[in-house]
């Protein structure tokens, strides 16, 4: 042994078969919010990302070490997890997924974990190996250390021009200064064992190893600097189960001002809200055709288009007022979640909020509605352990012409401002894209309308903004009546309906003669 300890003694002999010890350290089931996150609740996505962790490390760690001839002896140390609707034992599960045989395991029970450290966690790890050692008289060519939340994309065995006769770490930390290392896979040959123990958790410093094991014992898999954090910076060895490089989950929340379909006249005889719902089934769905369409092209697309983790695509949540065609609602927008409510038994809770009457209801009922499709949203992300970190409230009635790229008009970090509309908000409700947790605060809107604060014209919105998340609506380029509209009020908004332009952007999402038709637009289409 290089390094002095009572940890480890000497290395196999000559003629020993060629063995290895895989120690496999920290949380596992991680729910992906990044560094620093210790929440590991078993959800049905925390436990398809850890399968897909511990599935690559037989396919890129485990396998091509036996194909080099090492028998390959697994020992792993965890923290236990609660009760979970997604998994009936997910320790089992960690076992099984391994298809080896795990000959000594740590897990700590989940009410001690705040009691431990990494560094206390790491220690005990090792203790693992060297009791193992010690009672089964067993050495080893090397420990390979690694995390349960490290995904291999291709195996280290493969790496070029890599010394394995030396102690290894993944990479230099980005920046480099002070020695700084990637502390997620580490590599330590026999001879170097006791050096582990020494030094312990590395916490991103290399000085006790190079101190340890002597200069120019101490090397790296990789050449360059890089980031340990995959969610900030892409590597060829590995991602953590955190998102891929500067990709931040958006949802989009459907929120429902007046029932879905053509508007019908208003005035002193106004019958209500319920009876704005169309009864023309066909011109519903054509509709709602259109308009998923639309969403496909200008909001899936342009949010999608260089996001490389499929968990991190956006997702739809709805809230809407029946009677709503279902079947076509569902195919047009594909909500993870969605809800239709009732709208008649709320009108006139609607109509009774302070300014309202009948002028303003139908922004009312978008405020309760968006609050609902929010309530749904942590309902889904409490299910399935999504994490969003952007929101973009729509209608879906909103015929979109021009791409809402939320890369384009938000802040790449928190950004917290609310974004609207060119037309400084006054038409916001067609979309309003901010953070989520901007979001969290915004549809404390429709509980804020009292007598004291009365939506006396659509600036309510507007003065909530400034007045409540103290921030403001930030217009970006999408020109209400030209890039997006009420589909339903396309003859009256739309600029020059028939202008060849206008007639192209249509047709690009499915605007047809039967579209035309049924709105009364003398359009040649």
């Amino acid at each position: 042994q290089v390094c002095s300890g009572n940890s480890f003694g000497e290395p196999p002999r000559p003629a020993s078969p060629r063995r290895l010890a895989l120690l496999v350290r920290g949380e596992s089931f991680r729910s992906g919010q990044g560094q620093g996150d210790r929440n590991d609740m078993v959800t049905s996505a925390s436990w398809q990302a850890q399968r897909e962790a511990t599935q690559s490390h037989v396919e890129h760690v485990v396998r091509p070490l036996e194909e080099c001839g090492f028998k390959v002896d697994i020992f792993f140390a965890t923290y236990g997890h609660a009760k979970s609707g997604a998994t009936k034992n997910a320790t089992n599960d960690l076992f099984g997924w391994y298809k080896h045989p795990v000959v000594s395991a740590l897990v700590v029970p989940l009410e001690r974990k705040d009691l431990y450290s990494q560094a206390l966690m790491y220690q005990e790890a090792v203790d693992l190996v060297s009791n193992y050692h010690k009672k089964h008289r067993v050495a080893y060519d090397a420990i390979f250390v690694i995390r349960h939340d490290t995904v291999f994309k291709e195996a280290p065995v493969d790496l070029p021009n890599v010394q394995w006769q030396n102690m290894l770490l993944a990479f230099k930390e980005l920046p480099f200064y002070h020695n700084r290392i990637a502390d997620v896979v580490e590599w330590f040959p026999w001879k170097y064992a006791n050096c582990a123990v020494n030094c312990g958790f590395p916490g991103h410093r290399g000085n006790c190893l190079t101190e340890e094991g002597g200069e120019g014992h101490l090397a790296f898999m990789l050449p360059g600097e890089h980031n340990t954090n995959t969610r900030a910076e892409a590597n060829p060895l590995y991602k953590l189960v955190r998102g891929a490089p500067h990709e931040r989950k958006a949802a989009v929340l459907l929120a429902c001002g007046a029932p879905f379909g053509p508007e019908h006249p208003r005035g002193p005889n106004h019958a209500g809200a319920a009876n704005l719902v169309s009864t023309d089934q066909a011109k519903l769905t054509s509709a709602l055709a259109v308009l998923g369409k639309a969403f496909e092209k200008h909001v899936r697309v342009p949010n999608n288009q260089h996001v490389t983790d499929e968990h991190n695509k956006i997702d739809v949540v709805a809230h809407c007022w029946a009677p709503m065609p279902e079947e076509a609602f569902r195919q047009a927008f594909q909500p993870v979640a969605a809800a239709f409510e009732d709208i008649a038994p709320l009108e006139e809770a609607f109509k009774a909020k302070p300014g309202v009457g009948h002028h303003y209801w139908e922004s009312v009922a978008w405020a309760y509605s968006a609050k609902r499709a929010l309530d749904l949203l942590k309902a889904h992300e409490q299910k399935t352990g999504a994490l969003y970190t952007r929101v973009l409230f729509l209608r879906p009635e909103t015929l979109l012409l021009s791409d809402i790229d939320l890369d384009v008009i938000m802040l790449p970090a928190s950004d917290p401002a609310v974004h609207g509309g060119s037309d400084g908000g006054t038409s916001a409700s067609y979309h309003l894209a901010m953070s989520r947790s901007v979001a969290g605060d915004f549809v404390g809107l429709y509980d804020h309308l009292t007598w004291q604060h009365p939506a006396q014209s659509v600036g309510w919105i507007n003065v909530f903004i400034e007045e409540q998340l103290k921030s403001s609506i930030i217009q970006d380029d999408l020109v209400p009546g030209v890039d997006e509209l009420s589909y339903w009020k396309l003859p009256s908004l739309i600029k020059e309906p028939c202008e060849p332009a206008h007639l192209a952007r249509l047709r690009a999402v499915g605007f047809g003669e039967r579209e035309a038709e049924g709105l009364g637009l003398p359009c040649p289409l």
